[in-house]
């Protein structure tokens, strides 16, 4: 639950693709419901206690998501539509969801993910299950996710503790320019300017 609690917090402070990554997440947990057979009830509660997480306005647009569509997600995920598919008919994704890999917006997730576990005094190690947890979950940015967290986690946890301000990092890492330009990351990447 605490890696919930942190992801969902730190996807909060993400950018303009906060609210489709977010869904995309809980969507697919709730599938994991789906295939345990848990009943409507149990999922409804599971998405409302998403919403208790995440703090003002966001809740409210969370809990009014629920109650007004609550039925018909479900319904999605009976039919085994993908979370993309369900985030974008909720219009939290855009229906042109971008594939290459936003390594501008995957970081900014790492980042706030390692702030907010740093905050919570998680060890190394937890970070890193967590992250690696965080980027299983991304359906459309896993391997972009990984290419961020392989190459750059050691340099986010010292930034963070460092007292830097996070939200300076993926720029400073070339990752994000002004304009939310996407950059292609070699696998091989090494974190030179820090």
């Amino acid at each position: 639950m605490l890696h919930l609690i942190l992801l969902l917090t730190a996807l909060v402070f993400a950018n303009a693709q906060t609210d489709c990554v977010l869904c995309e997440y809980v969507i697919q947990t709730a599938e994991q419901l789906i295939v345990q057979n848990a009943t409507e009830a149990q999922i409804l509660a599971f998405l409302e206690s998403a919403c208790i997480l995440l703090p003002s306005p966001y809740n409210e647009t969370c809990y009014t998501a629920i109650e007004t569509q609550g039925p018909q997600i479900i319904q999605w995920l009976v039919d085994k539509e993908s979370p993309e598919v369900v985030c974008t008919q909720l219009a939290l994704c855009p229906t042109t969801e971008v594939q290459g890999g936003d390594y501008c917006s995957i970081c900014e997730l790492v980042v706030g993910y390692v702030e907010a576990a740093i905050s919570s005094n998680a060890t190394e190690q937890q970070i890193e299950a967590g992250l690696d947890q965080l980027c299983a979950a991304l359906p459309t940015g896993a391997p972009q996710c990984v290419a961020v967290v392989n190459a750059y986690t050691p340099q986010i946890i010292k930034w963070i503790m460092s007292n830097e301000d996070p939200d300076t990092f993926c720029t400073q890492a070339g990752l994000c320019t002004a304009f939310d330009a996407v950059w292609d990351l070699p696998e091989d990447a090494t974190f030179a300017k820090f």
